[in-house]
Parts: C-alpha cells; structure tokens; sequence
C-alpha cells in the first residue's frame, strides 16, 4: 500500500483486484452520472496550501463536526454492498469502528436493522 498515494491511486487497485461487476458498482455512479463528474470537479477545485516558517510547537487535529468536538475527525459512514469487495463487509467496517467510540450510534445492534423513519411513498 505504500505506492498508493492518492484517491485515483486507490481506485486504479480497485480496478485490478475487485470482479468487473463489483468495481463498476462502487466507481460508477447514477444514471448520466452527472453528479459524479460534479463531485470530481469540486474536489479537484480544493487545494492544500503548505505553510512554512509557522510554529509548529502546538499542533491539534481536533475539530468541531455538526457541534461535537472530535479529537481526530474521521468518520465512517453507512455505504451498501461492502461484501462486494470483502466477504466480511459491512461486518468488518463494525468491527473496525468499535474501538475508537468516541461518538457512534447509541441503538443496540437489533434496533439497527429498523429505520428510523418510514420508508418513502408510505
């Protein structure tokens, strides 16, 4: 993993370990796939801006992310069909997620399988 150093790299190793099916479900989007090109084009627009000769004796990754304070703000987000590129899938994002509990859904495990809210068109 160490060549891997950005988005399309990853995505280039995709392509050559998922099945055909599977890596076209998670690099393809909807319909036209307008909104795909959309997202491409504003993160493209984001640029990191080095700052150089700034002290760096104090330092913290800490941010506030809808009102909460997070010490390390990386967040996982519910995505469909992970076994399509692991057979333990959406089990082992759970598994991996745990240890760090800092903030996560407070549903006993049985209570997640029920939605929140009623379905569209109910």
């Amino acid at each position: 993993m160490t060549e891997l150093v950005n988005v399309d790299d990853f995505e280039a190793a995709a392509g050559e370990r998922l099945d055909p099916g599977a890596y076209a479900y998670y690099a393809g989007g909807s319909g036209d796939e307008q909104t795909l090109r959309a997202n491409a084009a504003a993160y493209a627009r984001w640029e990191l801006r080095p700052r150089v000769l700034v002290d760096v004796d104090v330092v913290s990754t800490a941010a506030t992310v809808l009102g909460t304070e997070l010490a390390m703000p990386l967040l996982v987000a519910p995505t469909a069909f992970q076994r399509l590129a692991h057979p333990d899938g959406e089990l082992a994002m759970a598994r991996a997620a745990l240890p760090r509990r800092a903030r996560r859904d407070r549903r006993r495990a049985p209570d997640l399988a029920r939605p929140r809210v009623a379905p569209l068109g109910v």
